[in-house]
């Protein structure tokens, strides 16, 4: 298990969060840059990938980056707004939410 401010992720979650990331990635492959966004779709790509990349080496990935991707009105809302696959979005930053309340 990947522990988490000393609390512990089970293989489900992590599984889980590695599912979330990849379909966020899927969407942003073909979304352009939101002008609302402080981020671009090259950056936010970037970083659910280092996050990501550090969940499969058995580590956690950082909260704050999470929460912050995640986060009303964030970079991933705000790219998926514009471009239109945000009710998806929610779903995810719902299933990210269950997530981070079990730790």
């Amino acid at each position: 298990m990947i522990t988490l401010f000393r609390k512990k992720l089970s293989p489900s979650s992590i599984r889980e969060l590695s599912e979330i990331f990849d379909t966020c990635i899927q969407h942003l492959e073909s979304s352009t840059d939101s002008d609302w966004s402080e981020l671009g779709v090259k950056e936010i790509i970037k970083l659910v990938h280092k996050s990501k990349k550090i969940l499969a080496k058995g580590k956690a990935p950082s909260m704050s980056s999470i929460n912050y991707l995640f986060m009303p009105t964030g970079p991933l809302q705000e790219t998926a707004m514009q471009n239109g696959w945000v009710d998806e979005y929610l779903a995810l930053a719902g299933k990210v939410d269950s997530i981070v309340e079990k730790i």
